[in-house]
């Protein structure tokens, strides 16, 4: 697989697989070509792997000029001769560290395809759809941690072969602007809509590469798991026929990223969008209907300026009810059953909250070390009544033996990190309060429903990673890609600080999880991931719940129940507390 950064290009190669029946006998060793609605690409071949890799092809209109701050538009052209799609695209402009190493680009709306060599022309195959986090304010399809060689290999060892895909989409501003301009200006959500054009891209087109249109699973992680969540809400969870299935990890249609106060209906929004405008030379538009034409208008490098949060200050920009594609608010649609009606596995990481846990603050302070500092910092933080703040200080106690990080994964003094004395307890809430309760409450409105679901908990801390920080947010992506290389990651997860012993069981789970993954997107099914001995991991049900927890030391089955009073308090009180 080619990736480029810069003028550096990468390719992942290592070994030479066959490919089953799907395979003709043509010749697979030259540069592939495919014909779409639009026009015929060239692609790469990566020899090693005996894949075809189509990069960075546009699925729709460039989001500059004119359709800056629009929903995006389709390509309504064609052209003649052959185009390169030999490289990934430049990622959409973000702020953050997943974009620092890479090309960004307002012009940034394309999509990439891999797939096994030799395909037979009758060949129809599974489709996985990628959508990568960033917590809706960076990130991109190119991101090298999300090489999708290692899956599509997988599939293909597997007997199972898949098709994977990758997109970019609008974050920050440029994807998620809010307030009344955005809202009368058709420029809400415009982030979830991107994904949803480039599934359409997808359903029109991907037979061309020999995928098969009907059966494509969404599959996100954090923020791109809150994407998949809002295809399965959008349009009140109107069923378009873009996918079959889907996978969510950390996140999910009942979270919303980025983790602002009433983050989907807020005047919180409002006041974000008024300090976009007065940042910029649009200032003399404040309030008027003006304001968001002269945003469009802005030179790129102005708005960038401006959207810096690093200089200028802003909140993030979120994701925005707006009637349209969000209809209302993720927890009523989901207990109203409004939601596209699909597989779906739901699952998060026993510590996501140690990464979140300085959100949990008291006028910019995080140093949490008394009852008194726990409850103003949940109340401002989460917006919350006082009746609501004292609920949840009952349920998250400071209690050290039920907190996170446990005291078996870090036995030593928590308040060392400058955090203060309860950072365990934050902990707990943290995690329970933006991923945990929201999982638990997806699986549980599933199965009420009838629909197929599975939840998981992933348990390791990887190579690199502090024990104070245990299995934490975004940890489990390594595992699910089996990229046991660590390709990316500052510290190798299947190495750094590692004992021989424990890298071979992590290389054994991430075997275990990607095979886990693909056989879902082969056939709805988890279990088909021909692991002799692997456990059956059982469906999600609404009465003594069940779920499978990753463990290098030995995966088995739990009840989901762990701090059960609180996270069903944290769902009753989602849309009237939380907003959400």
């Amino acid at each position: 697989m080619l990736y480029s950064v810069g003028n550096t290009a990468v390719v992942l190669a290592t070994t030479v697989i066959a490919l089953s029946s799907v395979v003709s006998s043509r010749s697979v060793n030259t540069a592939p070509t495919v014909t779409v609605k639009n026009g015929t690409y060239v692609g790469r071949h990566n020899a090693a792997y005996a894949q075809d890799l189509f990069l960075g092809m546009p699925f729709a209109q460039p989001p500059v000029g004119d359709l800056r701050f629009r929903a995006p538009v389709s390509l309504n052209s064609s052209f003649h001769g052959v185009k390169n799609a030999t490289v990934y695209p430049p990622e959409c402009v973000g702020y953050g560290s997943d974009n620092i190493p890479y090309v960004n680009s307002e012009d940034c709306l394309y999509i990439n395809v891999v797939r096994p060599s030799g395909l037979a022309p009758e060949t129809s195959l599974p489709v996985l759809f990628w959508i990568y986090g960033g917590n809706n304010e960076e990130g991109g399809s190119g991101d090298i941690r999300y090489n999708l060689t290692f899956l599509v290999d997988r599939g293909v060892q597997m007997g199972k072969p898949i098709l994977a895909v990758s997109s970019n989409y609008r974050v920050s501003a440029w994807g998620f602007l809010g307030g009344k301009e955005a809202l009368a200006g058709g420029a809400t959500n415009a982030g979830f809509r991107d994904q949803r054009l480039a599934l359409h891209w997808v359903r029109e087109n991907i037979k061309a590469f020999g995928g098969d249109p009907d059966k494509v699973t969404i599959v996100g992680e954090s923020a791109g798991a809150e994407g998949v969540g809002a295809q399965l809400l959008a349009y009140r969870g109107r069923d378009d026929k873009l996918f079959r299935a889907a996978i969510s990890e950390s996140g999910g249609p009942a979270i919303v990223a980025p983790l602002a106060v009433g983050s989907l209906n807020s005047s919180s929004q409002q006041a974000t969008y008024n300090t976009l405008v007065t940042n910029t030379s649009c200032a003399s538009t404040f309030g008027t209907s003006r304001s968001l034409e002269c945003l469009r208008k802005l030179p790129f490098a102005e708005l960038n300026a401006a959207l810096n949060i690093s200089s200028s200050g802003l909140t993030p920009f979120t994701p925005q009810i707006d009637n349209d594609f969000y209809a209302t608010y993720p927890s009523d649609q989901l207990n109203n059953g409004e939601f596209v009606k699909v597989p779906y596995i739901c699952g998060s990481n026993t510590n996501e909250g140690t990464l979140f846990s300085t959100i949990v603050s008291y006028n910019g302070s995080a140093i949490i070390n008394t009852d008194a500092e726990f409850e103003r910092a949940i109340q401002q933080v989460s917006n919350l009544s006082t009746n609501a703040t004292r609920t949840l200080a009952k349920y998250y106690p400071n209690d050290p033996s039920i907190g996170i990080p446990s005291l078996a994964q870090y036995p030593g003094s928590i308040d060392s990190f400058g955090l203060g004395s309860q950072l365990r307890r934050v902990g707990s809430y943290a995690g329970d309060w933006i991923i945990i309760a929201p999982r638990r409450a997806t699986n549980v409105a599933w199965a009420a429903h009838g629909v197929t679901t599975y939840s998981y908990r992933f348990d390791v801390t990887p190579g690199g990673l502090s024990a104070r920080y245990g299995p934490a947010h975004f940890q489990e992506v390594a595992f699910v890609f089996d990229n046991t290389d660590g390709l990316g990651y500052a510290s190798n997860p299947f190495g750094s600080g590692l004992d021989n012993s424990t890298i071979a069981a992590y290389k054994d789970l991430a075997k275990l999880m990607s095979s886990s993954w693909v056989s879902f997107v082969h056939d709805l099914d988890p279990n088909q991931n021909g692991i002799h001995g692997a456990l059956n991991w059982p469906k999600y049900a609404t009465q003594n719940p069940q779920h499978i927890v990753w463990a290098a030391n030995g995966t088995y089955i739990e009840y989901d129940n762990f701090r059960a009073e609180g996270m069903k308090y944290m769902a009753q009180i989602a849309k009237s507390e939380y907003g959400r």
